[in-house]
């Protein structure tokens, strides 16, 4: 698939395609000639962020096999994530429209059996079986030394609770204070530790009034104001007896009457008084924004998960105003690449 680039076509040439890959990730066919459309997507607020819709012309082993579609921009590739695809609809004489999920679809599945993981296992070497034993291949990558932190106590996920493999597994990336898991452009399981949307770096500016800019005229600024806590108390679930450490306290009610105090108390699993403060200022950052959203196209941007972006856009009132880039579809044909963006604003 080649196009003259959509909005900004005559300064950006881009060029698509989508390989098959092996077990590892690795691609051992090009499908490219086979695909007459794609379409791949990411919301970073869904339990599985990676999504593909896909226009084929042959079958493929639906369900096993894994797909891999790209993007490159004046040359510069980038992979937009493993899929597997399921099952599409078949028409006499159609294409195959198929839509595929990102890894972390098959961790969905429900571990089946009371899950145990012994005290003194790192939670790096925790992650990594739970993998294994969901039967889930691919390399991990997790940022910052946290990861060799120890359970204290066992991990048991009861038989009962429902509990899936991504579900176990977000439990103890959690206890030391890390994101939930993704999956990056090219299969990695990610994760690192939590960092507040104001503490992070933008990857792009987009300013509509820049006359080389890419954004498209059709732009949206919608708001949304939430009846939210102002007052939390965190505590760390254990056994033994609590300490000052096990408990975090953030308010944010100071100086308001007594009927306008919102507290909130969670029960946290914390490797540490670290842990428990960074997953706590996690939750009161979520609880606190009030969010405020723009929707705009561009041509194609090199995103990943929990990218934090600036706009500037007179018309909308905005002024480098921050935000992260939270869902993202990136549709790719013959005619041309279009990226349409939500980006929630701090």
């Amino acid at each position: 698939m080649a196009g003259p680039g959509g909005l900004a076509a005559v300064h950006l040439h881009v060029t698509g395609g989508v390989d098959l890959v092996d077990e590892q990730d690795r691609p051992i066919e090009d499908l490219t000639g086979d695909v007459l459309e794609s379409s791949t997507a990411q919301d970073v607020h869904d339990e599985v962020p990676g999504s593909c819709d896909l226009t084929l012309m042959r079958d493929l082993a639906w369900g096993v096999d894994k797909v891999r579609p790209w993007v490159a921009v004046n040359g510069v590739r980038q992979n937009l994530g493993v899929y597997y695809l399921t099952s599409p609809d078949r028409e006499a004489g159609e294409p195959r429209r198929a839509q595929g999920y990102d890894k972390l679809w098959l961790l969905r599945r429900e571990s089946g059996d009371t899950y145990v993981i012994p005290a003194g296992t790192s939670y790096l070497d925790a992650i990594r079986g739970v993998l294994s034993d969901a039967g889930v291949t691919g390399r991990l990558h997790l940022q910052g030394d946290r990861q060799a932190t120890v359970l204290e106590e066992p991990g048991v996920w009861v038989l009962g609770g429902r509990h899936t493999w991504l579900h176990i597994i977000n439990d103890l990336l959690g206890m030391i204070g890390y994101d939930s898991l993704w999956a990056d452009g090219n299969g990695t399981f990610r994760s690192s530790p939590y960092q507040a949307l104001e503490d992070r770096a933008p990857r792009f500016h987009l300013d509509t009034g820049d006359p080389w800019t890419t954004v498209d005229e059709h732009r949206r600024l919608t708001g949304e104001v939430r009846d939210r806590p102002n007052q939390w108390r965190f505590v760390r679930k254990k056994d033994r007896a609590l300490t000052e450490d096990d408990v975090y306290v953030v308010d944010h009610s100071e100086g308001l009457p007594a009927w306008q105090v919102r507290p909130k108390t969670e029960y946290v699993d914390a490797a540490d008084r670290d842990a428990l403060v960074a997953e706590g200022d996690r939750i009161v950052a979520e609880d606190s924004q009030a969010v405020r959203t723009v929707t705009l196209t561009t041509t194609p941007l090199p995103l990943v998960h929990g990218d934090v972006v600036t706009v500037t856009d007179a018309e909308l009132g905005l002024s480098r105003a921050r935000g992260l880039a939270a869902s993202w579809r990136l549709d790719l044909s013959e005619m041309g690449a279009t990226m349409h963006l939500t980006v929630e604003l701090l």
